[in-house]
């Protein structure tokens, strides 16, 4: 007969699995009602008849633009955030070796852990280089609020080759660095490719016959 896995909730290695899936899905689905909700309102607007063509202009590009970007950047960054949690929570829960963490921030924190338990030099791995690289635009985001000169020369300049290595991810709008939708749809499938993978080698999968 087939073996087929069990996804056994009371089992705390599938509810894990579970967890780290369905959250994930969770903060995708919000951004999605979100953009919903501010594309419909932008349509509204235009049928408002209190306001002057001018103001209705406003405020759909204000809508459409502005607030849709700093939803995609909101999405980034909690996205980028419950990566750093899971991989804590794997290293944690599911670390035989008992790797330690190395000394850094964010995700290169956990490379010795990731290699041991992919067993492949993670720079080479190519969620995990884009995710990398996305680190260094949310570490901009947070820390120069995206001004690409108030980041430290060194990092100026990785930016900057970033944004000509990938220009459907991120773009160089007056200084500022800017998301795209089609940069915030790679960070959520690496992430979710790489946490799949670390999952599927570091958790032990129950079958049965």
């Amino acid at each position: 007969m087939k073996k087929e896995e069990v996804m056994d909730l009371s089992n705390r290695d599938n509810a894990f699995r579970w967890m780290v899936n369905t959250n994930l899905n969770f903060i995708v689905r919000a951004h999605s009602h979100i953009n919903w909700a501010i594309k419909g309102r932008a349509e509204e607007i235009l049928s408002f008849d209190d306001l002057s063509a001018a103001d209705k202009n406003y405020w759909n590009h204000e809508y459409k633009v502005q607030f849709s970007s700093h939803t995609v950047k909101t999405t980034f960054l909690v996205i980028f955030s419950y990566l750093e949690e899971m991989l804590h929570l794997i290293w944690k829960t599911y670390n035989p070796n008992n790797i330690s963490t190395e000394q850094g921030y964010g995700i290169s924190k956990y490379k010795t852990f990731m290699k041991s338990v992919l067993g492949i030099d993670v720079g080479s791995h190519n969620a995990y280089q884009k995710i990398s690289e996305a680190q260094l635009v949310r570490n901009s985001l947070l820390h120069a609020a995206g001004r690409i000169s108030l980041m430290q020369e060194s990092k100026s300049k990785k930016l900057l080759k970033l944004i000509e290595k990938r220009p459907n991810y991120y773009k160089n709008k007056s200084d500022r660095i800017k998301l795209t939708p089609e940069g915030l749809i790679s960070l959520e499938q690496s992430v979710r490719t790489l946490l799949e993978e670390l999952m599927d080698k570091a958790i032990p999968t129950k079958e049965v016959e």
